[in-house]
């Protein structure tokens, strides 16, 4: 960097050092016409004119390295911010300019940093109003979509046999709306997930049927069976955090179920499987939906894209793979999804095992 802004500054003011040598030369070539025309012996002003050209460029240095001394530490503080991709709040602690192009790009500086901070403030705010009221939103909610839960229930051991399906229909709607309800709060608690998070002992095993239990109409359904297999270990206990694990299993569950209920295909699986490997615990969700092409797969963690089997089969956000990857991140676990077109997709878990006298 240093090379870098010293040959920046000199071709800055190759301008300068041009002019001096040409006004130097013109000099020169002067006194030697003079001399030339008076008939005055040159020989004579050789010294002189060794003297003044050495006395010249000495000052032209010294006014260089003057200038660069001024110069330099703006033009190496902005250099560093610049390869560094610095963020804006930097802009207000520029060090104090060296000339007046510097002042004038400190104050400009400061002006955007002034309006950014300005613009900012605005958005933030704004996105709270707005977070605020899609919360209150979602817990208002909630309360009547259980409503419909509870009133379905108690309405199809009334009901007569042809009403039962009809009945049955609306809810599972009513569990669709209320994921739906759930996924949003969560996308929203993200932003504080280190006041909302705690790592301590969690049945991973117990997490596994709990889910099963709470889809067990979703399964009936769609027609696909959950299988458990936890045969090499007693204790399936691993450092998580119970709610938002919880939240990242039934993602992916309501996933696979989602899709592999639209292929058609008549006794599918939905495999659990857990295995010890040392102090880690691996879990693995295979289904036998229809798979995630190729071409899709390097995406699937990005917001809101649903790829080629949200064309094909609909109801796909693109939100939920999203929100398993974030919390997965900041819960330290490991996750990868393999999956081929066709032949199921495959999401494998990575935990750590619980030490025998871990707390909670």
């Amino acid at each position: 960097m240093t090379t870098r802004l010293l040959w920046r500054f000199l071709v800055d003011r190759s301008g300068l050092i041009l002019a001096f040598l040409l006004n130097t030369a013109l000099i020169l070539t002067v006194i030697l016409l003079v001399a030339s025309y008076e008939e005055s012996p040159v020989t004579r002003l050789s010294r002189e004119i060794g003297y003044t050209l050495v006395i010249s460029f000495v000052l032209l240095l010294v006014y260089l390295a003057i200038d660069l001394a001024r110069w330099w530490p703006f033009a190496s503080q902005v250099e560093s911010m610049l390869s560094e991709g610095a963020p804006l709040e930097s802009l207000a602690h520029l060090p104090p300019a060296g000339n007046a192009d510097q002042a004038m790009a400190a104050r400009l500086a400061t002006r955007m940093d002034s309006l950014w901070s300005t613009e900012r403030l605005r958005l933030v705010q704004e996105y709270e109003r707005q977070t605020t009221f899609a919360n209150l939103w979602v817990h208002q909610m909630k309360t009547p979509v259980a409503a419909i839960s509870v009133l379905a229930q108690e309405s199809a051991q009334q009901a007569l046999e042809e009403l039962r399906p009809t009945i049955a229909s609306i809810e599972e709607e009513a569990m669709e709306v209320a994921d739906g309800l759930e996924l949003v709060l969560n996308m929203a608690r993200l932003r504080e997930f280190a006041q909302d998070y705690l790592v301590r002992r969690v049945n991973l095993l117990e997490t596994i049927r709990e889910i099963i239990n709470h889809r067990k109409k979703q399964f009936i359904r769609t027609g696909i069976f959950p299988e458990v297999d936890a045969v090499d270990a007693d204790d399936w206990t691993v450092l998580s955090d119970q709610k938002w694990n919880r939240f990242l299993l039934e993602q992916i569950v309501a996933n696979a179920l989602k899709y592999a209920s639209q292929t058609g295909a008549e006794r599918q699986r939905l495999r659990f499987e857990l295995r010890r490997s040392g102090t880690t615990v691996i879990l693995r969700i295979v289904d036998q939906g229809p798979g995630i092409p190729p071409e899709d797969l390097p995406r699937i963690y990005e917001p809101f894209f649903t790829g080629e089997n949200g064309r094909r089969f609909g109801g796909a956000t693109g939100i939920g793979l999203y929100l398993v990857r974030q919390v997965v991140d900041r819960l330290g676990h490991r996750l990868v999804i393999t999956s081929a077109a066709g032949s199921g997709t495959t999401a494998e878990l990575t935990y750590e095992v619980a030490p025998a006298d871990q707390g909670g």
